[in-house]
């Protein structure tokens, strides 16, 4: 019978106080998270190239730096949350092999000591009518 992988409590992460597991080393960027940088930097560097052409009016700058920061701001927003998913789904993949495990024990426990689930006893059978008392 081959032998069942059972979580070792030793190499299970150590989980944060915000409940994401503890980064096992350095983390890396994604594919999409390189390609959310290299276009916020293509954005700046293009808004930032209009503003530089066109000159300087009084309020001007002001739309110009929300013109580059607010879409800058937005896409770095949706790499926090891919990065935040990947966790997610981490965590949630490591939960069904805890549960599986879990379950995979209970079920050897229960047929190791032989035990089975208790059967549901009958309902006792309802009590007779009261009849009513013999005329004297």
């Amino acid at each position: 019978m081959p032998q069942d992988k059972s979580p070792d409590p030793q190499s299970e992460p150590v989980h944060a106080p915000g409940g994401m597991a503890a980064a096992q080393g350095p983390e890396r960027f994604s594919g999409g998270e390189l390609a959310l940088l290299a276009l916020s930097v293509i954005w700046l560097a293009g808004v930032g190239g209009a503003l530089w052409l066109t000159g300087s009016a009084p309020f001007h700058w002001l739309a110009a730096t929300l013109a580059a920061v607010v879409p800058a701001a937005l896409i770095w927003n949706v790499a926090v949350l891919m990065r935040r998913t990947r966790h997610l789904r981490a965590e949630m993949e490591q939960m069904r092999s805890i549960l599986s495990a879990l379950r995979k024990s209970s079920i050897a426990h229960a047929q190791g000591a032989g035990t089975t689930r208790p059967a549901m006893a009958p309902a006792p059978a309802p009590a007779p009518a009261p009849q009513p008392p013999p005329d004297a």
